[in-house]
């Protein structure tokens, strides 16, 4: 599977970079999870960047993780170039800013001990995205292998110092000075205390230990937001403060 991992890493590298058509998803239909992680690991060095901020998901009681690079990642207020690929839309989540290593040692404790891992929570907006041609047919972990269908994150700028309630909240948003009502968030799993103890307890080989000041963000709160690709956006959850940002497509 070795020389498979590095076609499928290719292909998406020349589809994240718009030197190649999306990705046959078939190909990635029979990947195990670690040969998905594998295929993650292997685009992320072709790309050599950096992984400022990580998404955690959780599938029954293990935790997903993907990297979001750091040519994908703004703060609050800035412009975003859109990558390639098909945009699907944007998701507003809370996520947990690590002021240690997240390690097995916190996981013992549980959540207490994950809790005294986090410096501080925030909110953001992922926007979401596949490198895949028909993601239906990438079989269980070919989502995985794309990244959790990761194309950016927009970190907020409020530090939110307690271990935030957001069920319940209203979360509403503006795409080009336009109001939408989106509903009230109910975090995915719980809250975002979960994904990272989860995590903690059964780390990802390949992946490693998140370490101090990533931005751990852990699932969307309200369904999926259908926005332009080039567009002004803002969303706010309930009285935090609204996160903005506005997208660009890629030049030419």
């Amino acid at each position: 599977m070795t020389v498979e991992i590095d076609l499928i890493a290719g292909a998406l590298v020349a589809a994240r970079t718009g030197a190649g058509p999306l990705v046959g998803a078939e190909q990635l239909s029979g990947l195990s999870e670690d040969q998905a992680m594998a295929v993650q690991a292997a685009v992320r060095r072709r790309l050599g960047q950096s992984a400022p901020v990580v998404k955690l998901s959780l599938s029954g009681e293990t935790a997903l993780v993907a990297p979001i690079l750091s040519d994908e990642v703004v703060t609050s207020g800035a412009s975003l170039v859109v990558g390639e690929g098909t945009f699907l839309g944007l998701e507003i989540e809370v996520a947990a800013v690590l002021g240690e290593d997240l390690t097995a040692e916190h996981a013992s404790a549980g959540r207490a001990g994950v809790l005294a891992a986090v410096s501080h929570f925030s909110v953001g907006i992922e926007l979401i995205g596949t490198r895949l041609d028909d993601r239906t047919k990438a079989g269980r972990f070919g989502a995985l292998a794309d990244n959790l269908l990761s194309m950016g994150y927009v970190i907020g700028r409020q530090a939110i110092p307690q271990l935030p309630a957001v069920d319940g909240l209203a979360v509403k948003a503006l795409i080009d000075d336009r109001a939408h009502y989106l509903g009230e968030a109910k975090h995915p799993f719980g809250d975002a205390l979960a994904p990272l103890l989860a995590y903690a307890r059964h780390p990802s080989e390949p992946f490693g230990t998140l370490r101090t000041g990533t931005v751990v963000t852990t699932g969307s709160l309200v369904n999926l937001l259908n926005a332009p690709k080039v567009s002004s956006v803002s969303i706010a959850l309930g009285d935090y403060q609204a996160i903005e940002v506005h997208l660009l497509e890629r030049p030419g």
